[in-house]
């Protein structure tokens, strides 16, 4: 437990001493309150009387020194100038015996003397700004101190601390300290005394550091006869090269920093270079590291880019310049002696050394470039990579390395069993087999029998040397722990496998390359993890375009890969064999998907409607069928030409003809393809495929399928005119039944009544019942459309009114209502045959449709511009005004929308025209006459002459002034 000093203030933990000498001891400690971290200087204990007290005394003096300088904070040149301040002391009574002590302030940074040290082991720099720092920070200090009249008497490099992030020197140890009085110093106690002893330890700092300095400064190299104008003079030069050598540091900081952002190219690289050469002249360490990671960068991209010439440059370049690390070298050895080769895969060899990435460099050097190089040169380079590597540690062998000493070993002591004739023959026997295995093991040491597993032996090695260890030979511990780090590597490449983490055990593999470089069945081994990676993505994808599943089943089967050889054969690899097996003979996708459910293979792709399959015929074609079979193939022809659900039957020749039943759903699908707009492709069936018995059955089925797919086409033709009969069928079918009624009902009804509506044509008969009709809603549609016809033919008769225009608007909801629902009842109707003609004809049902929707808006727009026109109050209205013109063109479209061409007279053109030969007329006599001559039907005419009416001189206004 640390022990607790009582002071004025409060009470201090000692937490440890760091330092103790002629002037007492220091301690490093903490408030017992605050705590707050200080240091306390106290005379050292159980010395003798004599050195206690003049150590008390100085200690009490530099306290006396601290109280009075308050700790000095000042900033001039950017450096900021510190003295420590006094905390506390020990209580009164203490003065002059070892219980007295003062606590100051613990100061930041490093001293300059540790600084010097570290320069001269080469663990830091210290550069000439610093250096000029410290002397202008000194110089500083003590004039600060000399005004207040003291003496610091105890200039040293010891007892001044830089602390870089802060930019402070602070000066300490003050116990020195003298006072004189700064009005009238004396002979022996004035400034002079401060200043000889920094120049003094001035000049010792300058040698060290750059002696170029010394004649710079024209620093004294001696302290007779300066004078105080002399101190001065050397002050200020001090300054002024501290702010001139700051400045040149800070710009070629900022420029190599920019160079060496932007270095795209070979010279700003080389001037980043440059810039690094001045600043360590100048005392400032400059990263290699930095400057390598951008050279790397560079060096890749000419790689990449295969540009052998830049690629010399820059090596050449970064070795005049830089102490290149070893990896580097490595790289530059590659390039040199491999480039000439142009090899694809140099880029990531050198990228994989220059990351240091060993393994990974080991593994390709020994795939792509070892045969460039001789047999123990590849072999040095491999060793020197796994050195650099240390994969294992130090003590790591190589297997084959160490084998024949171990056989010499066991060689020597068969002989002298052999020549002991007490030996145990069974020892003899044991020993002599051991040797043998030691033999076949160092032989095949770099390859797997056929049936080798990866790692058997490695563990076979391992028991071998176990077993001698116990009989007495010689094993060095490091043999068994080699092969024990490279079995606990082999587990963890199995552990990788099992759980399908292909890319983690090709990673280890690389790994267990680097333990022993010897292993070359790893990379066989590697390809087969490659070749399982796309496999596994190959299997993820699904069949290609054009592929059957089928064909895609046989070709992952044909290319399973053979890791399992050499690694096991783990669940999931398992689970991909079966589904390849599944897909391969897949003849039904519900139940290929339910296997894969099954197997926990659930591939998204699986689910497509698209996948194609190949009919995998029996190995002997069915020439017979059972009483069951036949009942089955009966229920499913039946089922298709009665066009109902055919499923149940489907299901039924999966139980009974289970090697057919592809063929048959295949056919089914074709029946449920048969009305699609475009009917999938699909690759045509051999009816010899099928059981004999019933190919009768299916060759007419296909005849149906004909027949309706050129029907279909004749009715994309609209020209209705495929009299071709239907095939003679032993089966009544349905489908044909319906392709006649539709037909009929089309040729003879709809289309031309289709024909009548589109061509306005609207004099429909009113003798038909909707309720005999089989489409109520068209017959209707048309007596609604009579109407409209008529009534608005009575309009040149009687006028426009809104209560016949509330008529009209009636009779066309009306009739676009039905036909609407008559074309809806088509869509959804419950014979193919008619869905697929609304289809085939859905422009001709739309174009109608959007014409009845447009005479109904221009209706609905004529009743609102008649309301604005018939209100008197509205008359002088620029809304009544638009409202007029909106009439005129509205009825013209309207007569267009529901009357046939015609080039007889047209009386709406001509009430239109009267509109604008009035509106268009500036004489108000003639506006009046031609008023008045208008018909009395006009629709304008309330409306005129209400503006008569109203106000006689609306026409002599000004026309911007009559609205």
């Amino acid at each position: 437990m640390a022990k607790l000093v009582r002071a004025e203030k409060q009470n201090w933990l000692l937490l440890e001493k760091i330092g103790s000498g002629d002037a007492g001891e220091v301690w490093r400690v903490e408030s017992e309150i605050s705590q707050q971290r200080a240091v306390l200087k106290r005379p050292v204990q159980n010395v003798s009387g004599g050195t206690m007290m003049r150590q008390a005394s100085q200690i009490e003096a530099e306290g006396q020194i601290l109280a009075d300088l308050e700790g000095v904070d000042s900033s001039r040149n950017r450096i900021h100038v510190h003295t420590p301040l006094l905390i506390d002391k020990s209580p009164s009574g203490t003065s002059g015996t070892s219980g007295l002590f003062i606590v100051s302030e613990e100061v930041s940074g490093t001293s300059i003397t540790t600084l010097l040290d570290k320069l001269r082991q080469g663990q830091s720099p210290f550069s000439q700004v610093l250096t000029l720092k410290v002397l202008a920070a000194s110089f500083q200090l003590l004039r600060q101190v000399h005004a207040r009249g003291i003496l610091w008497n105890d200039v040293k490099m010891d007892h001044i601390f830089w602390d870089e992030s802060e930019n402070k020197m602070s000066f300490i140890d003050w116990g020195n300290g003298l006072r004189f009085d700064p009005e009238a110093p004396g002979e022996q106690l004035n400034p002079g005394l401060d200043f000889q002893q920094l120049v003094n330890e001035g000049r010792q700092l300058l040698t060290q550091i750059s002696s170029g300095l010394i004649q710079d400064l024209a620093w004294p190299m001696t302290v007779s006869g300066l004078s105080e104008l002399d101190i001065f003079h050397l002050q200020m030069r001090v300054e002024y090269l501290e702010n001139h050598l700051a400045m040149r540091v800070m710009e070629y900081q900022l420029l190599f920093d920019k160079y060496l952002e932007s270095a795209d190219d070979i010279q700003s690289l080389h001037t980043a270079l440059d810039l690094k050469k001045a600043l360590e002249r100048l005392g400032v360490r400059v990263e290699t590291q930095e400057v390598l990671q951008i050279a790397q960068k560079l060096w890749l991209s000419f790689l990449e880019k295969n540009i052998a010439e830049s690629g010399y440059q820059l090596l050449q370049i970064l070795e005049e310049n830089l102490p290149l690390p070893t990896h580097w070298q490595m790289a530059g050895y590659f390039f040199k002696s491999l480039q000439a080769h142009e090899h694809e895969n140099l880029h990531e060899l050198i990228q994989a050394t220059l990351e240091e990435n060993w393994s990974d460099a080991m593994w390709i050097f020994s795939r792509d470039f070892a045969g460039f190089f001789k047999a123990d040169n590849a072999k040095s380079v491999l060793l020197s990579m796994r050195k650099l590597a240390n994969v294992a540690g130090d003590k790591s062998v190589i297997i084959p390395e160490i084998l024949p000493s171990i056989q010499q070993n066991l060689g020597q002591n068969l002989h002298r069993l052999r020549a002991n004739n007490t030996a145990q023959p069974e020892l003899l026997s044991q020993l002599e087999t051991t040797q043998n295995q030691l033999a076949n093991i160092q032989q095949n040491w770099s390859q797997l029998a056929e049936k080798e597993a990866l790692g058997e032996k490695l563990l076979n090695t391992r028991e071998i040397l176990a077993q001698l260890a116990t009989m007495g030979l010689n094993i060095p511990p490091s043999y068994q722990a080699s092969l024990t780090t490279m079995l606990s590597k082999t587990r963890e490449i199995y552990r990788a496998w099992a759980n399908a983490e292909l890319e983690q055990a090709q990673k280890l593999l690389r790994e267990l390359f680097a333990l022993d470089p010897t292993l070359g069945y790893l990379q066989d081994i590697d390809k087969e993890l490659q070749k399982s990676t796309e496999w596994v993505e190959t299997l993820k994808t699904g069949p290609q375009a054009e592929q059957s599943l089928n064909q895609f089943g046989d070709d992952l089967l044909a290319a399973f890969p053979l890791a399992y050889l050499k690694l096991g054969t783990p669940g999931w690899l398992n689970a991909m064999h079966t589904t390849a097996t599944v897909l391969q003979k897949c003849q039904d996708l519900v139940e290929m998907r339910a296997q894969l459910r099954q197997i926990g293979m659930p591939l998204t792709w699986a689910e497509h409607s698209s996948l194609k399959l190949d009919f995998q015929a029996p190995a002997e074609p069915l020439t017979s069928l059972t009483a069951t079979q036949q009942e089955t193939l009966a229920n499913f022809h039946k089922a298709l030409a009665n066009n109902s659900d055919s499923s149940k039957a489907l299901q039924n020749l999966k139980a009974h003809l289970p090697q057919y039943a592809f063929l048959y759903a295949k056919l089914d699908e074709q029946v449920k393809n048969i009305w699609r707009l475009q009917i999938p492709k699909t690759d045509s069936l051999d009816i010899e495929l099928f059981p004999k018995p019933d190919q009768a059955r299916v060759q007419e089925l296909m005849q149906v399928l004909k027949y309706i797919e050129d029907w279909r086409a004749s009715t994309q033709s609209r020209a209705f005119g495929f009299a071709r009969p239907a095939p003679q069928t032993t089966l009544s079918w349905r489908l044909l039944e319906e392709i006649d009624i539709a037909s009929k009902q089309w040729r003879d009804l709809i289309l031309p009544t289709l024909s009548r509506i589109k061509q306005k044509e609207w004099k429909f008969s009113a003798d038909q019942d909707p309720k005999q009709s089989p489409y109520p809603a068209l017959i209707n549609c048309t007596r609604q459309l009579s109407k409209l016809n008529l009534a608005w033919k009575n309009v040149e008769h009687r006028g426009i009114f809104p209560e016949n225009l509330a008529d009209m608007s009636a009779y066309a909801t009306q009739a676009q209502s039905l036909f609407y629902q008559f074309w809806t009842s088509l869509e959804k109707n419950s014979i193919a045959a008619h869905r697929w003609l609304a289809m085939v004809n859905q422009a001709i049902f739309s174009e109608i449709n959007q014409s009845l929707l447009l005479i109904i808006r221009q209706l609905l727009a004529l009743s609102r511009s008649l309301d604005v026109i018939n209100n008197p109050d509205m008359a002088r209205t620029r809304l009544a005004l638009n409202s007029a013109g909106e009439i005129m063109f509205t009825m013209v479209r309207l007569n267009d929308l529901i009357l046939p061409p015609n080039r007889d007279f047209n009386l709406y053109r001509h009430w239109r025209q009267q509109y604008l030969d009035l509106i268009q007329e500036g004489n108000v006599r003639k506006i009046r006459e031609n008023i008045q001559s208008i018909e009395s039907i006009h629709p304008l005419l309330p409306w005129l002459d209400e503006l008569l009416r109203r106000d006689t001189d609306y026409f002599n206004l000004p026309e911007e002034q009559r609205w």
